[in-house]
């Protein structure tokens, strides 16, 4: 007696690889805009220090000013998107949030690879 809702360990093992790769997906997105925050507060870090040892009157003063008032707006945009994923905060801390997600990419990357693998014996069990 065959259903289409009856569940069978390679059915099962196929949804969990889906299931992962949907995270997989989410969070890699996630790593990856944090990356580019965390280059950009260096850059930004950067830039003031650059401000605050030149002259002020300078043109390449105005140039960095410049750049920094860039790279502040990009900030602002990444964090918005940030959290399109998140609740908001009002301060991230964004180098220990990417290696969390590091290590829940890896712990999923490992799971896909499990359960491929399960996959492969349940298909050589015809189940």
């Amino acid at each position: 007696m065959s259903s289409h809702s009856e569940v069978t360990p390679k059915k099962l093992s196929k949804n969990l690889v889906k299931k992962h790769k949907n995270y997989l997906k989410q969070y890699s997105r996630e790593h990856e805009l944090l990356g580019r925050v965390s280059i950009l507060e260096e850059k930004k870090d950067q830039l003031n220090h650059w401000v605050e040892t030149s002259d002020d009157e300078s043109a390449d003063t105005k140039k960095i000013i410049q750049q920094k008032k860039t790279v502040e707006a990009e900030l602002k945009k990444l964090s918005s998107e940030y959290e399109k994923y998140n609740k908001p905060t009002d301060k991230i801390n964004y180098s220990s949030k990417k290696n969390e997600l590091s290590q829940l990419i890896k712990k999923h990357e490992e799971a896909i690879n499990y359960w491929k693998n399960k996959n492969k014996e349940y298909s050589k069990k015809k189940t």
